[in-house]
Parts: C-alpha cells; sequence; structure tokens
C-alpha cells in the first residue's frame, strides 16, 4: 500500500494503522527526515516500510517515486491519497488569488490523477485495488 502525502497526521496514522495490518507500506512526502522517522518507526515495530522523498506537484518526480516504491515493495493494492497544501494556501476564498488556486490544484487535483494513472494498470490487471483520498483534517475543521 502506497501512502502518497504522508505526513505527520492522517499519512502517518493510517501507515501506523495498515503496517500493523500487514501491509508494506511505501510513504511518498517532501521532507526526507520526517519519512526516515517513519520508516524507522514502522520498521522497529516489525512493519516492511520504504520511502521516498517527492515533490507531488511535478508529476514525473510522483511517477518516478512511485516507480521506486514498486522496485521496493511490489505493486500496491491500496493507494491512498493524503496531501494536503501548504498552510498558507488555506485561507478565506476572498483573500485567495488564481495562484494560490493553481498551486493547491496542482496537489490535490494533479497529484492525485498522476498517482491514480502511475498504479490503477495494476489495480486493472490483477481485478482489485482500493483508491482513497482524503485532505487531512478539513473536513473537520473547515476554513470560510
Amino acid at each position: 500500500m502506497f501512502i502518497v502525502g504522508a505526513g505527520p497526521g492522517i499519512g502517518a496514522s493510517a501507515a501506523r494503522r495498515f503496517a500493523r495490518g500487514g501491509y508494506r507500506v511505501g510513504l511518498i512526502a517532501r521532507d526526507r527526515v520526517r519519512l526516515a522517522a517513519l520508516v524507522d518507526e514502522l520498521r522497529a515495530q516489525g512493519g516492511d516500510a520504504a520511502a521516498v522523498a517527492a515533490d507531488i506537484t511535478q508529476s514525473s518526480h510522483l511517477r518516478a517515486a512511485i516507480a521506486e516504491l514498486t522496485q521496493q515493495l511490489g505493486e500496491p493494492d491500496v493507494l491512498l491519497f493524503s496531501a494536503l497544501p501548504d498552510v498558507s494556501l488555506i485561507k478565506p476564498v476572498l483573500d485567495t488569488s488564481a495562484e494560490d488556486l493553481a498551486a493547491a490544484s496542482a496537489l490535490t487535483i494533479g497529484g492525485a490523477a498522476t498517482a491514480v494513472d502511475a498504479v490503477a494498470p495494476a489495480m486493472r490487471r490483477r481485478a482489485a485495488g482500493t483508491l482513497l483520498f482524503t485532505t487531512g483534517s478539513g473536513a473537520l475543521s473547515p476554513s470560510a
């Protein structure tokens, strides 16, 4: 199972849960140090995990990260896309520029589409797979 946007919140919690459930966990996020710490934690608890740092807004970077994790862990049967835009982009609508929306869209829409495009062929071939999407805590604490 791969987590795109394996940050300190939902991504890390999901990684721990899936690892406890016996899944091989592949992690993708920007922060190399945080990823390495999470991989170490999962392995210390008996899990099988690997991570690749990548800029999810760059399609070629995300595709390369997914390909690298696939080589290390095999094809994922679950993809969790849990990338959250930079907090500076989360603001009232009237304070949001077109550039802000483009940056958030590159991450949340472009990143999700790229990730699905990268894993879907194998899922279709196996006639099995699960795609999960979340945007962090936005649903619990929406901003207006």
